[in-house]
């Protein structure tokens, strides 16, 4: 399959293409027609206004580590303008922040669609080599088509983000949450590492929702929600299994790690997943199921009907507890 085409033309987008990987094929290509020591896209996160280096093109090392905030410094101050900057000498540009690294001759381009910014386009070499509108022009034969490819692929991630999370809480949705326990498992079984599972069930739900409203009941479920995530690593991932009950898979934990953090879990709840119904503080604890791999089943049907389980078990207990499935003999 042809993938790139003439650079007089633009180039194409292929299915498998994602952000990082066409924006490394996008400076692949300025790399033959704008000669530069260093170029790199910094790639715009919506949510939090801050810019990363995500591709990259030069001699001196890949600044990954790096960020800009929106606004702030030489890359920061691109992001609110529409136009192309060249500066002659970025060490001396009035927009410098303090311990922002620059040196030589930069040109920023920011790369727009629809008026939203995707990313900032970064070019530097010597100072003695500054950068000129022919310069810009170059760019400009190839960035159309870069930034509509661009766009079709937040717009493709975006839909693919909504199609895999609940409406109402954010958190991952049950048949997401289903692959990501597939892959972890496929995962634990090739390296031999733990995993567990730890389902709730949201204690008395259907009376608070007889007593105070549905709308009251998905505040309660939203506060949960939040809670459960603060409660977590960045490597765990938490979904809404349906209706009141969620989930949280966590890679590489033995179920003594499981327990104690489900208990955590559940004190935290009971004490600030709180919501306020006129004056007063309303809230719900939790019942909690928790089961392991490899110990208590080699599947995710297994495992998720031993942690389902266990979970009904502490609400026939009188609810507002833990319990841990006892190992099987495999």
């Amino acid at each position: 399959m042809l993938i790139l085409l003439n650079p007089i033309l633009g180039f194409t987008q292929t299915a498998e293409d994602d952000a990082v990987s066409l924006s490394q094929r996008f400076l692949n290509l300025m790399g033959n027609l704008l000669p530069s020591e260093t170029a790199q896209i910094w790639m715009m996160d919506r949510e939090t206004d801050i810019l990363t280096p995500r591709a990259s093109l030069t001699r001196h090392g890949f600044q990954a580590q790096a960020t800009a905030n929106y606004g702030e410094g030489i890359i920061g101050q691109a992001a609110m303008t529409s136009e192309p900057r060249r500066i002659p000498e970025a060490a001396l540009d009035s927009h410098k922040a303090k311990g922002e690294v620059a040196a030589g001759a930069w040109l920023l381009y920011p790369i727009r669609a629809k008026g939203e910014l995707l990313a900032i386009a970064q070019w530097i070499r010597p100072a003695e080599f500054p950068f000129t509108q022919d310069d810009i022009l170059k760019i400009e034969s190839l960035l159309p088509s870069y930034a509509v490819a661009l766009e079709n692929i937040h717009i493709r991630e975006t839909m693919h983000l909504l199609a895999s999370t609940d409406g109402l809480t954010g958190l991952w949705n049950h048949r997401r949450i289903q692959e990501i326990l597939r892959d972890e498992l496929r995962r634990s079984a090739r390296y031999h590492h733990p995993l567990s599972v730890l389902m709730f069930d949201v204690d008395s739900f259907k009376s608070f929702n007889d007593t105070y409203g549905h709308p009251q009941g998905d505040r309660l479920l939203k506060r949960v929600a939040e809670v459960l995530e603060e409660s977590v690593r960045n490597v765990d991932f938490v979904g809404r299994y349906g209706g009141e009950e969620f989930v949280i898979v966590l890679p590489e934990t033995a179920k003594e790690d499981a327990c104690m953090l489900a208990e955590r879990i559940r004190h935290s709840i009971e004490f600030n997943a709180v919501v306020e119904i006129g004056e007063m503080p309303v809230s719900r604890t939790v019942s909690v199921g928790v089961a392991s791999y490899p110990e208590d089943g080699l599947s995710v049907q297994d495992i998720v009907q031993i942690a389902d389980e266990a979970l009904y078990t502490a609400k026939r207990s009188g609810k507002n507890r833990v319990i841990w499935s006892e190992p099987r003999a495999l």
